[in-house]
C-alpha cells in the first residue's frame, strides 16, 4: 500500500527526531524520569526505543499521579492539624512530622494520624518526643500508631497495651510504677505524669 514497514518506520529519521524530542521533554520533567529514560535508551535500540518511550511515558504518568495523591494527602493533614492546633502551630507540626517521617521507617500518614490522636487528647509531642517514641516503636517492631494508642490508653489507667512495647505497669493508689528494661519508675497517677514518663 505504499506504507512503510514497521522496521523502516522505526529507522525513519523523522520518527527518530520525534523520539529524541519526546525523550528530552521527559528528561526535563523529573530527575527520576530522566534516570529511567537513560537506562532504557542504553538498553534498547530500534523498536525498543519506541517501547522505552511508551514505558517512560506510562511511568511518568504513574509518578505524576503519586505526586498528586501525596500532595492531596499532605494538604488534608495540614487542614486537620491547623484545625486541631491553630494555623501557625498546625503548619509547624506538619513540617516537623514530615521531616520526622522522612528520616524514620514510619509513613507520613501513620505518624500524622498518631500525632493528631495524641494532640486531641492533650499530648502534643515535640520533635525530641517523636524521636523517643519512634525509637521505642521501632525497637519493638511495632507501629507508631500502636504506640500512640497504648499511650492514650495508659493516660486513662489502661496499661495492658504498653506490654507490647516491653513496659509493665502496676497501679497502687494514686501512684503507678512502670518497669522497662529492668528499671522501675514510680509516678503520680495523672495524665501528665504518665505522659511524661
Amino acid at each position: 500500500n505504499g506504507a512503510l514497514s514497521f522496521d523502516a518506520y522505526i529507522n525513519d529519521s523523522d520518527f527518530k527526531r520525534q523520539i529524541d524530542e519526546m525523550t528530552r521533554r521527559i528528561k526535563g520533567l523529573s530527575e527520576t524520569a530522566s534516570s529511567e529514560t537513560k537506562k532504557m535508551e542504553s538498553s534498547f535500540s530500534g523498536a525498543g526505543k519506541a517501547l522505552a518511550y511508551i514505558g517512560g511515558t506510562a511511568a511518568l504518568g504513574m509518578f505524576g499521579k503519586q505526586i498528586l495523591d501525596i500532595t492531596a494527602k499532605f494538604e488534608k493533614f495540614g487542614i486537620v492539624l491547623r484545625n486541631t492546633l491553630g494555623d501557625a502551630k498546625g503548619n509547624d507540626a506538619l513540617s516537623m512530622i514530615a521531616e520526622f517521617a522522612a528520616t524514620t521507617p514510619f509513613q507520613l500518614d501513620e505518624v500524622t494520624g498518631a500525632f493528631i490522636k495524641m494532640a486531641n487528647q492533650g499530648f502534643v509531642p515535640t520533635r525530641k518526643e517523636l524521636v523517643k517514641l519512634g525509637d521505642l516503636a521501632s525497637s519493638t517492631g511495632k507501629g507508631f500508631d500502636m504506640l500512640a494508642e497504648a499511650i492514650l490508653d495508659a493516660q486513662t489507667g489502661e496499661f495492658e497495651r504498653l506490654k507490647e512495647f516491653g513496659i509493665k505497669a502496676s497501679s497502687n493508689g494514686d501512684k503507678v510504677t512502670f518497669s522497662f528494661k529492668e528499671q522501675q519508675t514510680t509516678v503520680d497517677k495523672t495524665n501528665s505524669a504518665i505522659r511524661d514518663y
